[in-house]
C-alpha cells in the first residue's frame, strides 16, 4: 500500500507532496512529519501531532504503572557507580554522615561547581556523574549531602563543621558532648 497521495495543486499553484498518517490516516503535507534518516521515504509513519499524542500515552502509562524510563534507571545507575567512588561502598557526606541516597550529591572540593557544570554542558551535554565516569573519576570531588554542599557553595563553609569542632574540644578536654549523659558506674 502507497502512502503517498502524489502531488495536489494546480498549473499555477505550488505543489505540496502528501503523505497518509499511519495513526490517524489522514493526508497530511510532508512538512506535518517529522525526519528520520532510517526510513525510505525520510519520514517518520505517523504525522508530529499523532507522535506526541502516543508519546504523551506511553509516559503516562509508564508512570501510571511505575516503571522508569530507561534515561532516569541508567542516570541512577551511573550516581551509584560515582559514589560509591567517591564515597566508599555505603556512601555517606563527608561532613554530617548523611546515607540517604536521595539527599547526597557531588561537591567539586576546591569549589568552581557551577562554573564547571556550566563547561561540562556547553561542549559536551553530559551531566556531571557520566563526565566523572568518562574522566576515570578525576580527584577533587566528594560526596556531600545537599544541605552540606549549600551552604559551602553560599557561605563557603558548613554549620556541622562548627559542631563537629566544639565536639572535638570538648570531648578532648573531658566534658560530655552536649545532650550526651554520662553514666557513672
Amino acid at each position: 500500500m502507497k502512502n503517498y497521495c502524489g502531488m495536489s495543486g494546480g498549473k499555477d499553484s505550488t505543489a505540496t507532496a502528501l503523505k497518509i498518517c499511519s495513526k490517524c490516516g489522514m493526508a497530511k503535507p510532508f512538512s506535518e512529519f517529522y525526519y528520520v534518516t532510517k526510513f525510505k521515504d525520510r519520514l517518520q509513519y505517523a504525522c508530529k501531532l499523532c507522535r506526541l499524542q502516543e508519546q504523551r500515552r506511553l509516559r503516562k502509562e509508564r508512570r501510571d504503572s511505575g516503571k522508569m524510563s530507561y534515561e532516569s534507571l541508567s542516570y541512577r545507575r551511573r550516581k551509584v557507580v560515582v559514589f560509591k567512588h567517591y564515597g566508599g561502598e555505603n556512601p555517606q557526606c563527608a561532613c554530617c554522615g548523611e546515607r540517604r541516597s536521595e539527599f547526597l550529591s557531588i561537591d567539586h572540593i576546591k569549589g568552581g561547581g557551577t562554573n564547571h557544570l556550566r563547561e561540562i554542558l556547553k561542549t559536551k551535554g553530559q551531566l556531571l556523574y557520566r563526565w566523572l565516569i568518562h574522566q576515570g573519576f578525576p580527584s577533587g570531588f566528594r560526596v556531600l549531602c545537599h544541605n552540606c554542599n549549600q551552604s559551602r557553595g553560599l557561605y563557603g563553609y558548613c554549620p556541622h563543621e562548627d559542631e563537629l569542632g566544639r565536639m572535638r574540644e570538648a570531648e578532648s578536654a573531658g566534658r560530655p558532648r552536649a545532650g550526651v549523659r554520662r553514666i557513672v558506674a
